[in-house]
């Protein structure tokens, strides 16, 4: 239960927005997907910036360093195929 109020205390004032379903047959266009993975790596630094716990910073670091990993390979992907990137 402690776990519980821990994270409802630091995740408690992000308001997630559920996104309409994909349908199947289409997948996300790459702009839409380089917006998720920015907004991921927003709130892992929040996440990080938030955690105090020995063993959750730990963790913390590696989720930012994985949504920031993940950020900056769609970038990429959108240099190579044209896409303007900001």
């Amino acid at each position: 239960m402690a776990v519980f109020r821990f994270f409802k205390k630091v995740w408690g004032s992000i308001v997630f927005q559920e996104r309409d379903p994909v349908p199947t047959n289409e997948k996300p266009d790459l702009r839409t997907t380089i917006n998720e993975a920015k907004l991921e790596w927003q709130h892992a630094r929040m996440y990080l910036d938030s955690v105090t716990d020995p063993d959750l910073v730990d963790h913390a670091i590696y989720s930012m360093e994985a949504a920031e990993k993940k950020y900056t390979y769609l970038i990429k992907q959108a240099k190579k195929s044209g896409l303007k990137v900001e």
